[in-house]
Formats: C-alpha cells, sequence, structure tokens
C-alpha cells in the first residue's frame, strides 16, 4: 500500500479505456477534442519527444550490426524508422498513465498541462502503433509477432515500473527486443530463432545500457515517482546509492561488451570508451550532492551516454561517417531539449 500522501499509479488500462470511449463518442458524432486542433498536433510532437528517437533507432542498428550475414539494410533502415515512432506512442502513453509523477517532476510536459487530452491522444497512438506494425508486417514475415510482442513490453512497462527492479528490466527488455526486429529484418529468410546464436550477446548488451539509462533517469524523478506510488529502486536506495549501483553495473557491462569483442573497429571501441567517459560524469554530481537537483544536473550525461554507446554497437551498419553523424544530430536535439527545460 502507499505510504501517506501518496497515491496508487495510473493503470494503463484507464487510458486505453479513456480512447475506446472517445472512439465511442466520435462514431456517435459527439466526440470534442478539447483543445484547440493546432495545439493538440504541436503538444502530440512535444510529447512524443523526438529528442530521444536516436534510442530506438539505433538499438534495432545495432541489433543488425550483429548478423553477420544481413543481407538488406534497406528494410533494416525501414525497420528503425518504425521503431523510432513506436518509441513516440509509447512516450504518449506513459506521459498519460504518469500524469501524477510528472505533475512534480516535469509539470511543463504537455499531458500535465492539459494539452493532451486521453482520448484523443489515444485514438493517434494506436494509428501510429498500426502504423508501426504494418511497416515491419511488409518488411519481415513475422512482422506481426515482432510488433505485437513489443507492444506488450511497451504496455507492461506501467505497471512494471511500481516495482523495484522490475521497471529496468521491462524496459530493459523492450529495447533489446528492438534489436532483435533489427537484426531479423536484416535476415528476413532466417527464422525468429536461428539469428540467437550470433545476437544474444548484442541483444543483451542493448538491454543492459537500457537498464542503466533508466536507473539515472529514475534518479532525477524520484520525487514524483515516490509520491506517485512507485517503488522504483531509486527510491529504495536513495540517489548517492542509486549512481553507486550504476557506476558498479556500469563497469560490468563496459568490460563484458570489450571482453567479448561486441565493438568491431577501433572507431567503435572509441565511441564506447566515450560511452563510459559519459555514463561516469553523470554519476559524479548525484554522488557529491546526493539529492534530486544534482541527479538531475548529471541526467543529460547519462542521455549522451546511453545514445553514443547504442551507436558504437550499431557502427558496422552505419560506417564511421553515419556513426558521427547520427551521434552528432542526436546530441544537436537532446541539448536544445535541455535549453528549454532542465527535464525534458
Amino acid at each position: 500500500m502507499p505510504r501517506g500522501g501518496e497515491s496508487v499509479p495510473r493503470g494503463v488500462g484507464q487510458v486505453l479505456a479513456a480512447g475506446a470511449r472517445f472512439l465511442g463518442d466520435a462514431l456517435r458524432g459527439r466526440a470534442e477534442l478539447g483543445v484547440p486542433p493546432a495545439t493538440f498536433a504541436r503538444a502530440l510532437v512535444m510529447g512524443a519527444r523526438p529528442h530521444f528517437f536516436a534510442f530506438p533507432c539505433a538499438a534495432c542498428l545495432a541489433g543488425a550490426a550483429a548478423m553477420p550475414g544481413r543481407v538488406s539494410d534497406m528494410r533494416v533502415a525501414v525497420a528503425s524508422l518504425a521503431v523510432g515512432v513506436a518509441w513516440g506512442v509509447g512516450q504518449l502513453l506513459n506521459d498519460l498513465v504518469d500524469l501524477d509523477a510528472d505533475t512534480v517532476d516535469a509539470p511543463q510536459r504537455p499531458a500535465v498541462r492539459g494539452l493532451l487530452p486521453e482520448g484523443p491522444t489515444v485514438l493517434v497512438a494506436a494509428a501510429l502503433g498500426s502504423a508501426v506494425a504494418a511497416a515491419l508486417v511488409l518488411v519481415h514475415p513475422s512482422g506481426w509477432l515482432l510488433s505485437l510482442s513489443a507492444a506488450l513490453l511497451m504496455v507492461a512497462y506501467a505497471p512494471a515500473k511500481a516495482l523495484p527492479v522490475l521497471g529496468n528490466l521491462t524496459h530493459g527488455a523492450l529495447m533489446a527486443w528492438l534489436a532483435v526486429i533489427g537484426a531479423a529484418v536484416s535476415m528476413p529468410s532466417a527464422r525468429l530463432i536461428d539469428f540467437a546464436s550470433f545476437g544474444t550477446r548484442s541483444f543483451l548488451c542493448v538491454g543492459a545500457l537500457a537498464a542503466l539509462y533508466l536507473q539515472g533517469n529514475y534518479e532525477k524523478d524520484l520525487t514524483g515517482d515516490a509520491r506517485a506510488g512507485y517503488r522504483t529502486l531509486a527510491t529504495w536506495l536513495g540517489v548517492r546509492g542509486s549512481a553507486a549501483l550504476r557506476i558498479g553495473c556500469g563497469v560490468g557491462v563496459y568490460f563484458l561488451a570489450w571482453k567479448h569483442q561486441l565493438l568491431q573497429g577501433s572507431a567503435a571501441l572509441g565511441l564506447w570508451a566515450v560511452s563510459a567517459a559519459l555514463l561516469l560524469a553523470s554519476t559524479v554530481r548525484s554522488l557529491v550532492g546526493g539529492d534530486v537537483p544534482s541527479a538531475l544536473a548529471g541526467y543529460r550525461f547519462c542521455v549522451h551516454s546511453t545514445i553514443v554507446g547504442l551507436v558504437a554497437l550499431a557502427l558496422p551498419v552505419l560506417g564511421v561517417a553515419g556513426a558521427l553523424a547520427l551521434v552528432a544530430f542526436a546530441a544537436l536535439l537532446i541539448e536544445l531539449a535541455f535549453s528549454r527545460t532542465e527535464n525534458p
């Protein structure tokens, strides 16, 4: 049971039910958007958080890069764009579920300001999700299974966040599955189980990077998460304990990836080293200050670290020039987002 002053996290079912009700009203000609259409469109773009699209795209590319016999980089490109859109869908739904926490941690977000009415937002998310599924069906015979599995993991994240570790594992599993999607579409004629022996370590590495990132995210959102009734590891360990955990786990992840030769070429190793340094930088303020403002100050380094690490794994698909271009473009979008707000 939540402690005094805390609320119970909203359920995904509540949000989806609001979408169903709005659809019913729309079919009867009684639906109202509630905000000006142009305002709603802008809020959708901001709520989807395009400055983080490099996360899913690079995860998908990293999975493809692990396949020595990949035959279709064009299919991989389509899949990476599709999962980028899917990430936006997840962000929109997450913002509707996390209203209580975001009211404390990120009051500037569109959902908190009432610019993303539940029903219409859920319908837009459903339409975009359907488009993602259609794109994956076009590039892989089992695209429906790939998209359905990702959707189930996405929906499972909100309830999983209420328990320590489970939120990290669910998010890590989702990102690892995006890497599986990249591997699958790069070898569309192979059975899904056939490429597991080639890419399992890379998939796990992608998931581990995502889980580490999420722990940094939990540190700066500790206050709102606790008030909303979530039990993340950060609410149990505190900011310093969480940062120390990230250092310890990070050492293991970065060393094991190097030891098992998941990084191909000197450029990939260089990016991997930069990613590790940025992860360390993201923990310094948390360790010294030990409070939420300190964690928030180091959060941007955590974001950059994760993207650089994922791109390092994806370098065989992107090439050196492509990898550097993606890192630079992602860094620009992230810094623009942080210039607008300290918690984008």
